[in-house]
């Protein structure tokens, strides 16, 4: 049964990110560098620590989508002279972001690859978390416009991805750090930006 939600999750990310790259492409959204510059690092990060530490391969499969989507989305972005520049507080926030990469390095060595790999990968949620905290800010200040469309939809690829993984994984045993990205970056990170971006858009019509 997991597998059709792992099927629906990464169908509706794959949708998600077509709008996205359209939506880039035309220049009709502003973006936030520094939630696209640490997804774009903290995703391959979470990529690899799921190597390190999934039983249930299938469950990889929307994490590899994600860390190559954002990444494509990035480069065209920074290629279309999509982002503004940074500001002081995209500034702290990448800076806190880079210091939680560091200690889960740190902890991966001192611990080994197993635990240490999902004390990373939880560190790595917390910091794309955060990541998503400046794009909000600047949505809610109205110095960038978004279409609440595809972070919408990633908030249900994400239910998708949460149930799936209920499914599939011993949650409160060794497969833990699996259920972390969906609910906290999926639905809350995700759940906000959509919020913001649709308030906006009701605002502006």
């Amino acid at each position: 049964m997991y597998l059709l939600f792992v099927g629906l999750a990464c169908g509706v990310l794959m949708a998600v990110i077509a709008i996205y790259i359209r939506n880039v492409l035309s220049g009709s959204i502003g973006m936030n560098l520094t939630t696209w510059a640490i997804s774009t690092v903290a995703t391959w990060i979470q990529t690899i620590t799921y190597f390190w530490t999934a039983t249930e391969p299938l469950l990889l499969a929307m994490s590899i989508i994600m860390s190559v989507g954002v990444t494509t989305i990035m480069v065209l972005a920074w290629r279309g002279g999509n982002f503004p520049k940074w500001k002081l507080f995209d500034k702290i926030v990448a800076g806190i972001t880079l210091l939680c990469v560091v200690v889960g390095a740190i902890v991966t060595a001192a611990v080994g690859a197993t635990l240490g790999g999902k004390v990373a990968n939880v560190i790595v949620q917390l910091a794309l978390f955060m990541s998503m905290v400046p794009t909000y800010l600047d949505l809610r200040a109205k110095r960038i416009s978004d279409d609440p469309l595809p972070w919408g939809l990633a908030v249900y690829a994400y239910v998708f991805q949460t149930i799936a993984a209920v499914l599939a994984i011993e949650i409160w045993t060794s497969d833990w750090p699996q259920i972390v990205n969906p609910i906290l970056v999926g639905l809350c990170g995700n759940g906000m930006v959509t919020f913001a971006a649709y308030r906006n858009k009701r605002q502006g019509s």
